[in-house]
């Protein structure tokens, strides 16, 4: 789903407000027998947060919430997912399908279009211990962290057993997740945000969009040789 960003000054990449991100990051030490939900959209961010989780020593369910604004978009993300669920085979992993529908007929009023998916999670947000987010380093979004934090702590009151929202990913650069990426799974994510018609299986995008251009970017300076 397409981003809707407004510019926002730069900003310190270990601190953003009074939330120490590199305090977010994971550490084994913390992450014993520790239970984590994530939102999951068959991307690279997203894909690669699950198998870090695991690697640590989590337990990991994974859902997914379709956003009916880019339609192509929801069956792309979902045939990603069905092509990556044999190829992440471990125990502590569990896939809960798809747990909500969002209509959203005009999107143009918020900020962010992950807001809704946060809200829509807290349906599902049982007895874990933490909410596992895939921002990454430079996303645009970081600047609205202390906002989206405020905003999910915000519903203490109104929900049990709200677990504590991190960001594992926040010191790691796009580059850096798909180097880390096993080639097995950097084969079967999505990434292309068409809507216009223009996607190709056969490449897997559609070279026009922002996320199929940063995609292109990325993979021709992991290629250079310096």
């Amino acid at each position: 789903m397409s981003k809707h960003i407004e510019s926002q000054p730069a900003i310190n990449q270990n601190q953003v407000g009074n939330i120490n991100l590199v305090d977010a990051s994971i550490t084994t030490s913390t992450v014993k027998n520790k239970h984590a939900f994530v939102l999951w959209s068959g991307g690279i961010d997203s894909t690669y947060l699950i198998t870090h989780l695991l690697e640590q020593g989590y337990r990991v369910d994974a859902g997914y919430i379709k956003i009916i604004v880019n339609k192509e978009q929801s069956v792309r993300e979902l045939a990603a997912i069905e092509r990556l669920l044999p190829l992440i085979d471990n125990n502590n992993f569990k896939y809960l399908g798809i747990l909500n529908e969002l209509n959203i007929v005009n999107s143009g009023n918020v900020i962010l279009n992950q807001i809704p998916m946060f809200l829509t999670a807290l349906y599902h947000l049982g007895p874990y211990d933490e909410f596992a987010t895939g921002f990454i380093m430079n996303d645009d979004t970081i600047s609205w962290i202390p906002d989206i934090v405020a905003c999910y702590n915000g519903f203490k009151p109104l929900v049990r057993n709200l677990p504590t929202i991190t960001f594992p990913l926040i010191k790691l650069k796009k580059m850096e997740i798909l180097r880390r990426l096993p080639d097995v799974l950097k084969e079967n994510v999505v990434w292309c945000e068409d809507e216009d018609g223009l996607y190709q299986p056969e490449i897997n995008g559609c070279n026009t969009c922002h996320s199929c251009l940063r995609m292109d970017y990325e993979q021709r300076v992991d290629a250079a040789p310096w």
